[in-house]
């Protein structure tokens, strides 16, 4: 997950100024048009706060709800990381188990030293699958298993535990593992044992060929014909995946995200000695800042008295951010359908009148 850096403010607010405080910090991003998307704050299953912004289809002149479905990217890992908590809570796996002892017939490198637990907090030494390769035929990868020859190819870029290094394809492998201990596609196992089970209806991983209702096209204006070459808006169907894996890319809404806030915290997917073994930070995400680490598919950041969990995720015409703020047990959501860091940069200013409630 992304730093989000507290500013300098020290102007204490009360929780009643809260909604009126984001409304005006939120104001220049949307004047600009750098933000379309939903935003909600919530405490405990009270929603403090909420707006909506933009469009969700653009040339049909469509706003979003808080019933629309967005693409996560990155956000993912955190459905990923309960569903392997889930397995290791049946006692299906452990988190020292390696990829060689679920996975023997993978040939990663060093798959013998690298352990679940490596792959939850981006410790493993993979880094991402996105090769030319990939690129160059990335619709034909629909299912988990589909990346392992990419994955294959991939040399460590050092020993298992070593370091944090952001790896995409360490998640892409607990996908795979998930697959082979449960017997199921990773999709179906995360539908049934993650989102059904707490009423998230509107969450999963569409095919980009689907017709899906409500659901926010992305739109961006990275560049695709050099870096000097300004871009106007526009789909980002030619530069996405056609559809979401372990790693991200799958979609959710503002009110299944609020469940599944409401259903960490009270429990609900997983005991409260495994969802605390989850949420605990492992390791430092960057040697310059002390409070930033992570936890098991989850950020686990710092701030004075409080502790913010969640995650972020971006790529061309996405950008998400979901954080929960305990123990005040506030809820910050985020979703974008245009380029980094729409949602990050609204996020940061709600972020930082959240710390300063007094």
């Amino acid at each position: 997950m992304n730093e989000i850096i507290k500013s300098n403010s020290e102007q204490k607010i009360t929780e009643k100024e809260l909604p009126i405080k984001i409304k005006s910090s939120i104001k220049d991003a949307v004047n600009k048009d750098l933000f379309s998307g939903v935003i909600a704050v919530a405490k405990t299953e009270e929603i403090i706060y909420q707006s909506s912004h933009g469009f969700a289809n653009i040339p049909l002149k469509i706003p979003p709800n808080l019933d629309t479905k967005f693409n996560l990217g990155s956000m993912n890992k955190m459905f990923t990381s309960i569903a392997i908590a889930k397995l290791v809570q049946e006692e299906k796996v452990s988190f020292e188990d390696t990829i060689a002892a679920v996975l023997p017939d993978v040939t990663i490198d060093q798959s013998e030293k690298i352990t679940i637990h490596h792959l939850l907090t981006h410790t493993s030494g993979l880094g991402n699958f996105f090769t030319p390769e990939y690129m160059k035929n990335k619709d034909k990868y629909l299912e988990i298993g589909d990346l392992l020859p990419i994955i294959e190819k991939e040399k460590l870029a050092f020993s298992p535990g070593e370091r944090f290094k952001y790896s995409n394809s360490g998640f892409e492998v607990l996908g795979m593992i998930i697959e082979k201990i449960s017997s199921t596609s990773y999709f179906d196992f995360v539908r049934e044992h993650v989102f059904l089970t707490i009423g998230m209806k509107n969450t999963d991983s569409y095919r980009k060929d689907e017709q899906i209702s409500n659901i926010a096209e992305g739109y961006t204006r990275m560049p695709m014909k050099g870096p000097d070459v300004k871009e106007e808006l526009r789909s980002n169907k030619q530069m996405s995946r056609i559809k979401g894996s372990a790693a991200g890319g799958g979609y959710s809404t503002v009110n299944d995200l609020l469940l599944f806030s409401k259903a960490l915290f009270s429990y609900k997917l997983l005991s409260e000695k495994l969802t605390k073994i989850v949420f605990k930070g492992k390791i430092k995400m960057s040697s310059e800042n002390e409070n930033y680490n992570y936890a098991y598919g989850f950020g686990s950041h710092n701030f004075g008295s409080l502790i913010r969990y969640g995650h972020n995720g971006g790529a061309p015409g996405i950008n998400s951010f979901f954080g929960v703020y305990q123990p005040v047990n506030y809820t910050l959501i985020v979703l974008s359908n245009f380029d980094p860091p729409a949602a990050e940069r609204v996020a940061n200013k709600i972020h930082d009148l959240i710390l300063n409630i007094k």
